[in-house]
């Protein structure tokens, strides 16, 4: 099995050097074939090749600037984030969003900035957790809606995850402590946790406040993504202009007819973004009855790698505009006097 695999390893990379190289020689010959003569043809045949291309296929940029021809694989949104990755990784800087990763650091920032976010407790431990109507729980660090647990009613909890519900305190703490299992299936969470207010879409009735989350380009937004978590958990990406319903990543999502995002909180978001020294930033909301309430801030999404290869390309671009926007505005003397006092811990 492990000769198969390693000859099944080395026949592919073969092929793709072969291809590879196939790829860079013909949209190199089709290049001074269009530059000569501007043949139809040979532009649509250049045009089909590059879609497939990536900057080190292509040897100028001369012929694509001329015909407004694009590579396929020249912008690519996952490819930023995971650049900034391995260039922290390797002794470089960590990328700057990550300062408002912890959310605590991120309230700070929402405080100077006059916007609204939930009131939060200090660190405890699970076993002196108090457990307090109209809050949520929280690790003090975790991923996704790991570790969060949603007050119903009283003695009556759910696990946001999961959707599952936990009647009684010995319930809560039991599924708690199984998370911080060092022994359990996925990493364990640390003994620190947190409770904050709870924010409700529709107070009367007790419904939870939707997520809307924006993937936000240093002042410019792409689209928007609302969570309903009331009953199942239904998901939803739209347009921030029109509130078009769209379909970026390539997972399959429960979509409902959703509220979007008004002109006024469009404007906000926007304003957020450009206080951040960081080409992305997605900003997490929560909806509550009188308005959008900050939830926190998440530089790396969790399903950065499924967008859609047009999505993908698009928001490869954005990041790449967003950033000499910003490069611009610091040779201008900008700032950012918030996000420094928020993050000189």
């Amino acid at each position: 099995m492990i000769v198969s695999a390693l000859t099944s390893s080395s026949n592919i990379l073969a092929t793709a050097r072969e291809s590879d190289r196939a790829l860079k020689a013909a949209i190199s010959r089709l290049s001074r074939e269009v530059a000569r003569s501007a043949d139809e043809e040979a532009v649509a045949e250049l045009a089909s090749l590059l879609s497939i291309a990536s900057p080190h296929h292509v040897r100028s940029d001369e012929v694509l600037r001329k015909f407004g021809l694009q590579m396929g694989r020249g912008f690519s949104f996952w490819s930023e984030i995971l650049l900034n990755r391995l260039a922290s990784r390797s002794g470089g800087q960590s990328p700057v969003g990550l300062a408002l990763n912890p959310k605590l650091r991120g309230y700070r920032f929402a405080d100077l900035l006059g916007v609204r976010r939930p009131e939060v407790s200090d660190k405890f431990r699970l076993a002196d957790l108090p457990l307090l109507p109209n809050t949520i729980i929280k690790p003090e660090s975790g991923t996704g809606s790991r570790g969060c647990y949603l007050w119903l009613a009283p003695d009556t909890w759910r696990y946001v995850r999961s959707g599952q519900t936990l009647q009684g305190s010995s319930r809560l703490y039991d599924h708690a402590s199984a998370l911080m299992d060092p022994e359990g299936r996925e990493k364990p969470i640390r003994d620190r946790w947190r409770y904050e207010e709870l924010i409700l879409e529709d107070p009367d009735n007790g419904v939870p406040a939707r997520d809307v989350k924006f993937y936000a380009f240093y002042g410019e937004i792409a689209f928007g993504l609302e969570i309903r978590r009331d009953r199942e958990t239904q998901t939803r990406h739209f347009l921030p202009d029109n509130n078009e319903t769209i379909f970026p990543l390539t997972l399959k999502r429960n979509s409902f007819e959703g509220l979007g995002a008004s002109k006024d909180e469009l404007a906000s978001i926007k304003r957020i973004s450009k206080a951040i020294p960081a080409p992305f930033m997605r900003i997490d909301m929560l909806r509550s009855a009188d308005g959008l309430v900050l939830g926190e801030f998440t530089p790396k999404p969790g399903t950065v790698a499924h967008f859609t290869p047009e999505w993908d390309h698009k928001m490869g671009e954005m990041w790449r505009h967003a950033q000499a926007r910003l490069t611009n505005d610091l040779l201008s003397g900008a700032g950012f006097q918030e996000f420094k006092q928020a993050t000189c811990d």
